[in-house]
């Protein structure tokens, strides 16, 4: 266990962030505890395994999270010695929660700079009350906020970032498919564009995740016949949001007065979701309620376009690469010496 180096990699990033304001140390303050109790209670997941004590169905999935990362490191060629080697085991349900912002009448989201990661649109709170009484302080200062539970994340290699036990309730698709999301973000991130970071490893989590899961199961098992259902329904999905965001930003840039592009705004939300609620009787698998019911703003449709950007992109790269991840990666890594506005083109 590298926990006291971890600790000290720890501090020296709050020397760096630390400012003057004591709302600002507050929330380093609960993020550092935070990240700390992931620390403190990790164990290998070999020796979990082990455990006699160890529940069958978590030795499974432990057991199952193992060989995901070995076919990421083999066959992805992905960065995993720093992620979900170890566990940690939490009393609770939720791993934490996520409050992103935006302008009510235009797709600006608010950003917060930190040094290493750079620029990023969105707080991550361990205490759901924190986020809650944050997402209340924005909604008073007038801004679109949405509030998310966070599967997992990514310390970019500062922390060997361990397996979290309240991900183990999750399918072994969605296992499959966060593992290598994390290790993607372990590999390649370009700092000051989430955007592209995201749906980066939104699409080789996805991929990687179907190239597993066909290798371990056989193209004609039925859950993963299921699972390329879903993906199919994914992909519509994206298409309707990406309609629907279009629709609004033709809102936001025309002439009319704010009180016309609120009343607009209103309407092709209702639209969207009135096209969703017609549609979930065709879905198979992917369930749409949740959406439908959601009151949605632009924070929503910023938080959704943040990881679903330039799917068609990365295919195209990946199918001119025929397949071969290492060549995949290597025509990624070459476009940081693109500047940000330049890797957005490709996401549209």
């Amino acid at each position: 266990m590298r926990l006291f180096p971890s600790l000290v990699r720890w501090q020296l990033i709050l020397l760096l962030l630390l400012p003057g304001t004591n709302q600002c140390v507050a929330y380093l303050g609960q993020a550092t505890m935070g990240q700390l109790e992931i620390m403190w209670y990790r164990r290998p997941i070999e020796s979990v395994i082990q455990d006699p004590a160890t529940p069958k169905e978590m030795r499974a999935k432990l057991l199952f999270i193992e060989s995901v990362r070995e076919f990421a490191r083999q066959k992805m060629h992905l960065q995993v010695d720093q992620t979900y080697q170890q566990i940690t085991i939490l009393d609770r349900d939720s791993l934490a929660w996520n409050v992103s912002a935006s302008d009510r009448l235009q797709f600006q989201a608010l950003e917060y700079y930190f040094p290493i990661v750079g620029t990023v649109p969105y707080l991550g709170y361990f205490d759901k009350k924190d986020a809650v009484a944050k997402v209340q302080e924005l909604e008073g200062e007038g801004y679109d906020v949405a509030l998310s539970e966070i599967g997992a994340y990514s310390t970019l290699g500062w922390f060997d970032d361990p397996l979290i036990s309240t991900q183990l309730k999750a399918s072994r698709p969605y296992l499959a498919e966060l593992l290598i999301h994390e290790c993607s973000h372990a590999t390649i991130w370009f700092t000051d564009d989430v955007r592209f970071n995201e749906s980066f490893a939104n699409f080789t989590g996805q991929q990687g995740a179907l190239e597993f899961l066909q290798h371990s199961w056989g193209a004609k098992d039925p859950r993963l016949q299921k699972m390329l259902i879903f993906h199919y329904e994914q992909i519509q999905l994206r298409q309707w949001f990406r309609d629907t965001a279009r629709a609004l930003e033709n809102n936001y840039a025309s002439n009319l007065d704010d009180r016309a592009k609120l009343l607009a705004k209103a309407k092709i939300i209702a639209a969207f979701q009135n096209k969703l609620r017609s549609k979930q009787l065709e879905m198979q698998v992917l369930n749409l309620q949740p959406l439908i019911e959601k009151k949605l703003n632009n924070a929503h449709f910023l938080a959704w376009l943040r990881y679903n950007s330039g799917q068609a992109f990365f295919q195209e790269t990946f199918s001119r690469c025929s397949g071969d991840w290492s060549c995949f990666l290597t025509k990624i890594r070459s476009l940081r010496d693109l500047d940000k506005e330049e890797r957005k083109k490709l996401l549209l």
